[in-house]
């Protein structure tokens, strides 16, 4: 077989098994595929290639481009048609449906989405002038990662537009307007949906109406201006941090405002504002809130606010509603306006608030059905209350329960569920207080009691009072009125007994009933004309009194006391009494000082005034764990009545003892138990008539030779 004719053989072979294949692919086709394969837009000689996931046709364009008008190049399936025809379709821009159907029949649908890029610019932007503006705007920017700082802090107005940053969608950090913006008001911010730092708008004298339309997240809003009038924010649904608006406001509004993060500040320095309602409808939560000096406001509304910190509502003088229906946690202060026309308060859903602040004496409604607990103050002044069952609910309050000058208020009995306080204070200085007190079953840290006028007032309570008992009277009191301490029904152990600072009024001190102080006894420097504790018989504490110049008895005593657990240090300096008297007191588990007075001399007039004590007696006093004192009132001033210490003839132990300024003292004998207690380096007798030392003591010479 020759070479020619293999080849030809083998040529014949391969084209029959080509036909033979291509045979087979003929049988194969069914005619049912139905897809797109390829899709692309061409728009100013740019070409724009879509890509395909699952039944979605992605076109990806930057946020400038339009595609309305764009050519489209496509290609389908063999034998496969497309309704509608791409061909046939102008705008590309919007959203669309493609039907490919195959040969066969069988149809799949495609959706047409567009997806815009961000032009981004890194950086802060500043654009002083109006040229910088326009130029800025040319670039389409639609993304700020930095600040965008417009207009300068001086010099001449120079901006009159912002229409050339229609397409700005995004500022990271700030937006600042400064006082060189000579619009009256903002346009071309129209399509801004976030900025993450601050919009601040300081000064800015021709800028009267404000409005971002499109907002929806800011950072924070501060708007300070005595010529902006209008503040509109129809889109904004979230501040992440604070919003603080200074402005005579006419017209402010959030309608979307759910979140406000940080410190809500609604103010009018300005007072020129006409705003009569102020509403938040959609606002659910919210940091500090502040509304002040809205001076023609009407109303306040927040009927979805659930909760916020503190909520401070003051100079508000024409207000005659506030409306928080769902407001249920308080964590910091309501403070109430001292001066309004609202006449009633009511938060029927409030559960738990840090304190309340009300001073408003034109309120004679109150409506706090669900309040549980205060955890600071509760402070209520000049009101025209007669009880407090409009707090039902209120179990404890962790601060001061403050009742102040409420002229209609008989009688004070807490809510019947309110069982404790950390203190509860009635302040009574231009009203005539409760006929009677009562705190039966409470738990009080502290009851205070002030004001100019306390005669006549009961407190009643239980027998053992653990909290301290203040009674305060350093106010005037009225022409024909005498402050008296009050009377006490109970109060038979009390935890501790205060007269706050110096007691200027209270003039008769009756605190007949007190058996026990647990800790301390201050009875401060006064007027007092009466003093009088007669069942008085331990004090766990220091016992201190100072002075009672105003004293007008001969004789001071406390006839049962038999403790006292701390120091005692007590000063009379009365002109009329004479003998100081513990005839029960067996120890002192401090020191024991004791000022016996001085000598006024004024005997180049003729006149000299004793404050001084003749006679102190302590018959049963054998310890004292500290050191005996007994004093004149300094170096110069000493006592030239008392002659001897005979009334501690009981005293055996004591830590050493001090005596000073007294002038007539010779004789000692009253300290003779006493000496073994104590060493010479304890003993100290100096500026007295009689100076023994020590050694002379011991060997038994006790009155001057």
């Amino acid at each position: 077989m020759n070479t020619l004719y293999i080849k030809s053989f083998l040529s014949g072979i391969f084209l029959a098994f080509l036909l033979a294949g291509c045979q087979d692919d003929d049988d194969l086709f069914s005619g049912q595929d139905n897809f797109i394969t390829a899709l692309s837009l061409e728009q100013g000689g740019t070409a724009y290639h879509a890509s395909f996931l699952g039944d979605s046709i992605i076109v990806t364009v930057p946020d400038n481009v339009s595609l309305k008008g764009a050519t489209v190049s496509y290609t389908l399936s063999e034998n496969a048609s497309v309704k509608p025809d791409p061909a046939s379709v102008s705008n590309w821009d919007e959203e669309m449906l493609f039907a490919v159907k195959s040969w066969n029949g069988t149809q799949k649908t495609y959706r047409y989405t567009i997806n815009r890029n961000s032009i981004d610019t890194k950086g802060t932007v500043v654009l002083s002038t109006q040229e910088e503006v326009d130029a800025f705007g040319e670039l389409g920017v639609t993304s700020i990662s930095g600040n965008l700082i417009i207009g300068q802090k001086t010099g001449a107005d120079s901006i009159t537009s912002l229409a050339a940053l229609y397409q700005l969608k995004e500022v990271a950090y700030s937006l600042v307007i400064h006082p060189t913006y000579a619009a009256g008001e903002i346009v071309g911010l129209d399509a801004l949906k976030r900025v993450g730092g601050e919009i601040n708008i300081t000064s800015v004298e021709k800028l009267s109406d404000v409005e971002f339309p499109g907002l929806e997240v800011a950072g924070s809003i501060s708007f300070t201006s005595r010529h902006m009038y209008t503040v509109a924010f129809p889109a904004l649904v979230r501040v992440t941090n604070r919003i603080n608006i200074n402005c005579p406001l006419n017209s402010i509004s959030f309608p979307a405002l759910q979140q406000a993060e940080g410190a809500l500040n609604i103010s009018d320095s300005y007072s020129g504002g006409m705003l009569s309602r102020l509403s938040f409808p959609m606002l659910k939560e919210a940091g500090s809130m502040a509304i002040l000096q809205l001076v023609s406001a009407t109303r306040l509304e927040a009927p979805e606010l659930e909760q916020c910190a503190d909520l401070n509502l003051s100079y508000l003088n024409s207000l005659e509603m506030i409306y928080f229906p769902k407001l249920r946690e308080v964590t910091g202060k309501i403070t109430f306006p001292t001066t309004s026309k609202l006449t009633e308060l009511s938060f029927p859903a409030l559960e738990k608030a840090g304190g309340l602040d009300i001073r408003d004496g034109n309120i004679s409604s109150f409506d706090f059905p669900s309040l549980a607990e205060i955890s600071n103050d509760l402070f209520m002044q000049r009101l025209a209350l007669e009880n407090l069952d409009c707090f039902g609910a209120l179990t404890a309050i962790g601060g001061t329960l403050e009742i102040n000058n409420f002229s209609n208020m008989k009688t004070f009995t807490p809510p019947p569920s309110l069982k404790r306080a950390g203190k509860l204070a009635f302040s009574y200085y231009a009203a005539t207080p409760p006929e009677e007190i009562d705190l039966s079953g409470m738990d009080i840290g502290e009851l205070s009691v002030a004001g100019s006028v306390l005669t006549g007032t009961k407190i009643k309570g239980d027998d053992e009072f653990n909290g301290t008992l203040t009674i305060d009277a350093s106010a005037s009191v009225p022409s024909g009125k005498t402050a008296v301490f009050p009377s006490l029904e109970g109060f038979s152990v009390v935890d501790s007994l205060s007269f706050g600072g110096y007691i200027s009024y209270l003039q008769v001190i009756d605190a007949r009933g007190i058996r026990k102080i647990k800790k301390g006894l201050r009875i401060p420097n006064g007027n007092e004309a009466e003093f009088y504790m007669p069942d008085l018989e331990e004090v766990g504490g220091d016992f201190i009194i100072s002075s009672m110049g105003s004293l007008a008895g001969e004789r001071l005593e406390f006839p049962k006391l038999q403790t006292i657990a701390g120091n005692f240090d007590v000063a009379i300096l009365s002109m009329n009494v004479r003998s100081l008297s513990f005839p029960m007191l067996e120890s002192v588990g401090g020191y024991l000082e004791l000022n016996t007075g001085y000598v006024f001399d004024l005997s180049w007039a003729g006149i000299l005034y004793q404050y001084c004590l003749s006679s102190v007696s302590f018959p049963s006093l054998n310890t004292i764990n500290g050191r005996l004192t007994i004093q004149g009132n300094s170096d110069s001033e000493s006592n030239n009545l008392l002659t001897n210490l005979d009334g501690f003839s009981a005293l055996i132990s004591v830590a050493g003892v001090e005596v000073t300024g007294q002038s007539v003292l010779v004789s000692y004998e009253g300290l003779k138990n006493a000496l073994p207690s104590f060493t010479a380096d304890g003993w100290d007798a100096t500026n007295n008539a009689y100076n023994p030392t020590y050694e002379e003591l011991s060997s038994g010479t006790w009155v001057q030779p």
